[in-house]
């Protein structure tokens, strides 16, 4: 939705929703990558190295952080 007090000022912004679990970010090589959420680090970077090995890659987990660390 777009925020009240840009669109008084004439400008065009977006309220996001509040983050409030855990992020992973897997790389591969070739390109793969793949980012994920979840209740735990480990429970985020299991389905982040799932989602980049789709493709058939050899993935790591690059970043991996929970809200408010």
């Amino acid at each position: 939705q777009l925020d009240e007090a840009c669109a008084r000022r004439g400008e065009s912004c977006r309220t996001l929703a509040a983050f409030s679990s855990c992020f992973a970010y897997a790389e591969g090589v070739g390109g793969a990558a793949a980012g994920a959420t979840g209740d735990a680090v480990a429970e985020a970077s299991s389905r982040a190295l799932e989602l980049c090995g789709e493709s058939g890659r050899s993935c790591q987990v690059r970043e991996a952080f929970c809200a408010f660390e």
